[in-house]
């Protein structure tokens, strides 16, 4: 059965993921379908917590520039297909995404935010890590799932745009509340 991202809320415990407070299971090789299928998890849940992260900053603060919210909604857009390119995919290979655990650790950091800025810069560094990290799996993940290994091709390239407009949005504007970040 397909799932539908946009269906996977933090209101509704995540459901159906498997969402613990500490950290998850560890992955299984990448070199295998079923650590194939834990990254296309992992990542489809990333990429839901990074669309709401998103909705919520621009829910969240009001004072935000309105060039900022507009561009936050839109990411979020892009990260709900992300998931559902993903979800999509792991449906494919009947990845049970509720068998192996997951964290809500993004969420709760963007979470913790407590200025625009700050939400924008704590989100564009989880979307740089994202970035990283997809593009490293790329290469090993093609000798198992070529299918796969182009959907978190995709997915990596496209969050630079998201990293490039924080980036440029942030230099932009008045940063000092961020300096405990840097």
């Amino acid at each position: 059965m397909l799932l539908l991202a946009e269906t996977v809320k933090e209101e509704q415990s995540w459901a159906p993921f498997c969402v613990v407070q500490g950290r998850p299971e560890k992955m299984r090789s990448l070199r295998s379908p079923q650590g194939v299928g834990d990254r296309l998890r992992a990542v489809a849940f990333a990429e839901i917590q990074a669309r709401e992260g998103f909705l919520w900053g621009a829910r969240t603060f009001i004072d935000a520039p309105q060039e900022w919210k507009d561009t936050w909604l839109r990411f979020a857009e892009m990260e709900n297909t992300h998931a559902q390119l993903l979800l999509n995919r792991a449906a494919e290979l009947n990845v049970d995404v509720s068998e192996r655990s997951v964290s809500a650790s993004l969420m709760r950091m963007f979470r913790a935010a407590d200025t625009a800025e700050v939400f924008y810069y704590l989100i564009s560094t989880a979307e740089q890590r994202g970035m990283e990290v997809g593009l490293s799996m790329i290469k090993p993940m093609r000798e198992v799932d070529a299918e796969s290994a182009a959907i978190f091709e995709r997915c990596a390239k496209e969050e630079e745009e998201h990293i490039a407009a924080a980036h440029a949005a942030l230099e932009n504007h008045d940063t000092a509340a961020m300096v405990e970040f840097r």
